[in-house]
């Protein structure tokens, strides 16, 4: 009897081939979808980092508490909060701006979706501009 050589492959061949792929395309997703969270977490960092610096300049070059106010209102849509005046809030996404600001001091808090403070900043006029505060590893200041 003559044996007729087989072309193709055994059930078996293919199902370990599609094991493979599948393997190989989770770890890929995985390493996407991590990427995508840094990215957003930057972007974050950035937006607020731009907000403070604008803010900074917003309150030191004003004269009067109008004066930021206006200032402020061109760098993104603060509101004044009716409750508590010289506080100013600015939702952004992702974060929540809370600024304080008198005559003299300003005070700025971005807190993320959680309440966990992502930056913290105080300046008073006249003075060297303070070091911005960052939250210690696991949230706590």
């Amino acid at each position: 009897m003559m044996l007729r050589s087989r072309k193709g492959m055994s059930m078996v061949e293919v199902v370990i081939a599609m094991v493979i792929i599948a393997i190989i395309s989770a770890s890929a997703l995985s390493m996407i979808m991590m990427s995508v969270n840094v990215e957003a977490d930057t972007e974050i960092s950035v937006e607020v980092a731009e907000s403070v610096d604008n803010a900074v300049a917003c309150f030191r070059f004003a004269q009067t508490k109008e004066d930021f106010l206006q200032a402020l209102q061109k760098t993104a849509p603060y509101e004044e909060n009716p409750e508590n005046p010289g506080e100013f809030l600015l939702k952004a996404r992702g974060f929540t701006v809370t600024i304080l600001a008198s005559q003299d001091e300003f005070a700025y808090t971005a807190v993320d979706s959680g309440s966990e403070i992502i930056y913290s900043f105080t300046y008073a006029k006249g003075s060297a501009a303070a070091a911005p505060t960052l939250p210690q590893e696991g949230g706590a200041e």
